[in-house]
């Protein structure tokens, strides 16, 4: 293998390593971002699993972001593919959120 497919032991990330934090941090971003319309939602239907669910995973891309261990980078190279059902079900609350009919 070459030194861009792998993390050296010098510490210095990887090509992959940093564009799967770039994502994370897209994530967080975008997670961040839509706080906002989710707590409408969540005050309009007083219903707490929306925030939970989405607080939750922003704690988890947090965390992921926090950590430089080879259990961080393999977390953050998989999280996209394991996030997607979850920001599935946050965008229909985002909707309603926003006020726009599903």
């Amino acid at each position: 293998m070459n030194g861009k497919a792998q993390s050296s032991g010098t510490g210095v990330p990887s090509q992959g390593d940093r564009a799967a934090r770039l994502v994370a941090i897209g994530i967080a971003a975008y997670l961040t971002i839509t706080l906002v319309p989710l707590l409408r939602h969540v005050l309009a239907v007083r219903e707490l699993l929306p925030l939970i669910v989405h607080l939750a995973t922003l704690a988890i891309v947090g965390a992921s972001l926090g950590f430089r261990s080879a259990h961080a980078r393999t977390l953050r190279a998989l999280m996209p593919l394991a996030l997607v059902p979850v920001l599935y079900i946050d965008l229909r609350w985002l909707i309603a959120g926003w006020g726009r009919p599903q």
